[in-house]
């Protein structure tokens, strides 16, 4: 492989161009010396834990085997036999010290305790006397770990030392190698490379420094060989083409509109595209440029040429001049450095009448000016269209919560005298009544609620908490909600809650999907059919599935029923409905980001189902259902109600007329209810929030600021059902709040709550 005498090569490979060998062999030591650590630390590793593992297995030599025999010894006292067979025991591996202490002293004791890292094991000598385990002494090994460590480091020096005498000589191998058979020819290859002279003609041919054939050629070499021939040959036709491009680039230079003169180090022009008409490029090329422009542009544009010869940076001006008509145009001009080995050596100058341009710019500033103009005038517009939305969207909200109260204060009265009728021993038809009272009111009610919350989520007031709560919960409340319905049908009710998990929802409108999809389940359901809620666990969500075997809905059909007012005709069935209630449940959903949808086939039935993301750990339990209020054991409270309407007022009476803790005193108004409170301090105060006149905020802020009066409860109640009636009552201080119609139960049990000892405070 020698090319050169007297070790020439080797010196060629080591030294000369070769840096990529050198590279590529650096690359491999380290690479190998990389694995070559791995692999020895893998291996000192093992041979550490077998060594600590021989050492484990010499202590349980010495427990299981050697220690009956060492005990007896010590049981006789044999001193001789003892300190010969600890002596003995020296001999297992990596053993330093054994010694035995008996009766809290040192007895026996072999060898010496040398190394800072040790392993110690205890062993108690015991002996049977008599029918009794007598601890006899104690036995302590030391193996010394120093010793196996000492073995590991002399077998590490002497692999590093084995491993790195074999890289170096691998690398020198292979970097003779690659330089034989690859970078002598690349030094070949780029010597002839420099060599050529573009301007000849082509013809010369490379030849590498070896045979023209051989195993495995063609090779990368060869390939490389042929490129740069194909290149050397294909140089000449490329100049002459080069030459050929510069020519058309000249001629379409002349044809071009723009003036481009290539301007020289002392201003003169040494090319130019074109001339001004009457003129020749003999009559202009040799002339300074910034003589064919008037006096006072001269100093402009020898300015210009001034800084890009010294900076090497372009530069642009504009200016006017006047063709021989008179006429005047507008140029935009733009000097270009033009470098040889970073060094400016001449400046191209180019020109280019815009004076189009600068026209077609004037009509547009005109037109952008007109533009703004009218842009102003429709942002006014939509200025005050928004501000009109805004206003419009304001009067929906409050037309909103007075519909709600106005709506819920009558039917406050409607279906509180209806339970009263109930619970005054009323004859059977009169019950029959009621009940009909009741059960009309209370679906009047629904409506009433659907409607109102289809048209919060229009106008964006209806908000949804979204908490960790148990769906298992859930379902069985709205079970029990729908149950008398569903047993009015002579339907099978089934539920399947074993998949429950915690969800995240908002507790209340998860409740009313489920209300709703059940009480549909029933309603639509054919005689003697079945009902079926189920819990599906799906990923990361649970689904809530409501079943019937009713006749099921058309595939085309079931965007419809989402619709608002949308009964697919089930009203020519004389099927009791509005048509709101499914609407409603998938803006719920969308509130709660649940999925929710059907499932259904013609004849057999449908599913309904709502589909929530699942949560680690439910954050807050369901609120457990309020417990039913017991007879006080005090005497009676005095309370005052202050309520505008008649029919609210004379109904609060009848409610509590029957309960004999409670002693009711009614204000028509907020300053009769004041004089009342002011003449004799109440126990409670119940107020309606709107009155005319003094409103109930404005009842409890002046209770609060009369010491005597301070510290009575006062519980709002109002038909005013939003979210921010109810927020904005407890901001304001009120102890409780509740929503008419009235729910008889948590009335009497918010009167226990804050009524508690009150007459006896009194």
């Amino acid at each position: 492989m020698s090319a050169h005498p007297g070790g020439g090569f080797v010196r060629e490979a080591l030294t000369n161009g070769n840096g990529v060998a050198k590279r590529l062999i650096v690359a491999l030591v380290l690479f190998s010396t990389v694995i070559t650590g791995i692999i020895t630390a893998i291996e000192l590793w093992l041979d550490y834990r077998r060594d600590l593992a021989q050492i484990e297995r010499s202590l349980q030599f010495i427990e299981n085997s050697y220690l009956p025999t060492l005990t007896d010894s010590v049981w006789v006292a044999d001193r001789q036999q003892v300190q010969t067979q600890i002596d003995g025991l020296l001999r297992l591996p990596d053993l330093e010290a054994i010694s035995i202490r008996s009766g809290g002293q040192l007895r026996w004791s072999a060898g010496a305790v040398r190394s800072q890292r040790v392993q110690t094991r205890e062993l108690l000598l015991r002996q049977e006397h008599r029918g009794q385990l007598l601890e006899i002494g104690r036995v302590e090994v030391v193996a010394s770990i120093d010793d196996v460590l000492a073995r590991l480091w002399d077998r590490l020096l002497t692999t590093l030392v084995s491993n790195a005498v074999k890289t170096a000589l691998v690398a020198l191998f292979l970097l003779l190698v690659f330089h034989h058979l690859v970078t002598r020819h690349l030094v070949h290859l780029g010597a002839f490379v420099g060599g050529l002279d573009p301007t000849r003609p082509g013809g010369e041919q490379l030849r590498l420094q070896r045979p023209d054939g051989g195993r495995w050629r063609p090779d990368v070499l060869d390939k490389l060989a042929g490129a740069v021939n194909a290149w050397s040959s294909s140089l000449h036709a490329a100049v002459g083409e080069l030459r050929r491009s510069d020519d058309r680039l000249r001629a379409l230079t002349r044809e071009t509109p723009a003036f481009i003169y290539e301007i020289d180090a002392e201003g003169r022009i040494a090319f130019a595209n074109r001339t001004l008409p009457g003129l020749t490029r003999a009559q202009v090329e040799g002339t300074r440029l910034v003589d064919w422009f008037p006096a006072e542009l001269q100093p402009r544009i020898q300015q210009a040429l001034d800084r890009s010869f010294a900076d090497g940076q372009a530069q642009t001006l504009d200016y006017r001049l006047s063709d021989p008509g008179g006429r005047p145009h507008d140029y935009l001009a733009a000097t270009s450095p033009l470098k040889v080995d970073g060094v400016v050596r001449s400046v191209a100058w180019t020109a280019l009448d815009i004076s189009q341009q600068r026209a077609a710019e004037e009509a547009l500033r005109e037109l952008n000016a007109s533009l703004e103009a009218r842009v102003l005038a429709r942002t006014d517009e939509l200025g005050l269209a928004l501000r009109r939305a805004e206003d419009a969207s304001r009067a929906k909200s409050e037309f909103l919560s007075r519909m709600s109260h106005e709506l819920r204060t009558p039917m406050n009265a409607i279906l509180g005298f209806a339970q009263i009728i109930e619970m005054s021993d009323p004859t059977p038809q009169q019950a029959q009544w009621a009940g009909q009272i009741r059960r009309a009111g209370q679906h009047l009610l629904q409506m009433i609620d659907d409607l109102l919350d289809l048209a919060r989520i229009e106008v964006g007031r209806l908000s949804v908490r979204l908490e960790a709560i148990d769906p298992a919960t859930v379902v069985a409340e709205a079970v029990d909600i729908v149950r008398p319905m569903i047993a009015a049908q002579g339907l099978q009710l089934s539920v399947d809650t074993t998949a429950a998990a915690p969800v995240r929802a908002d507790l209340l409108r998860l409740r009313q999907v489920l209300v709703n999809f059940l009480s549909n389940a029933a309603k639509y359901n054919r005689a003697g059919g079945a009902v079926g809620v189920r819990i599906e666990a799906r990923g990361e969500s649970l689904r809530i599935a409501v079943t019937d075997t009713g006749r099921g809905i058309e595939a085309a059909a079931i965007e419809r029923l989402f619709s608002p007012f949308e009964r697919l005709g089930a009203e020519q069935d004389g099927i009791a409905g509005t048509g709101i209630g499914l609407a409603l449940c998938r803006q719920l959903a969308d509130l709660m980001h649940a999925g929710m949808g059907v499932d259904s086939r013609v004849g057999e039935g449908s599913t309904f189902w709502i589909e929530l993301p699942r949560v680690a750990a439910a954050g807050s339990a369901v609120p457990a259902a309020l417990p039913p209020p017991s007879a006080p054991a005090r005497a009676t409270a005095e309370v005052l109600y202050v309520e505008d309407d008649p029919a609210n007022a004379e109904l609060m009476a009848a409610l509590l007329a029957r309960q004999g803790f409670v002693r009711l005193r009614i204000a028509h108004d907020g300053a009769a209810g004041l004089a009342l409170a002011a003449a004799q301090r109440p126990d409670l105060v119940l107020t309606d929030l709107q009155m005319p006149g003094m409103d109930g905020f404005e009842v409890l802020a002046r209770l609060r600021a009369d010491p005597r009066l301070a510290g009575v409860p006062v519980v709002a109640v109002s038909a005013a059902a939003l979210a921010a009636d109810r927020e904005r009552a407890v901001a304001a201080g009120f102890d409780r709040f509740l929503t008419k119609p009235l729910d008889l139960q948590q009335l009497l049990a918010v009167l226990h709550e804050l009524l508690d000892g009150a007459p006896a405070a009194r």
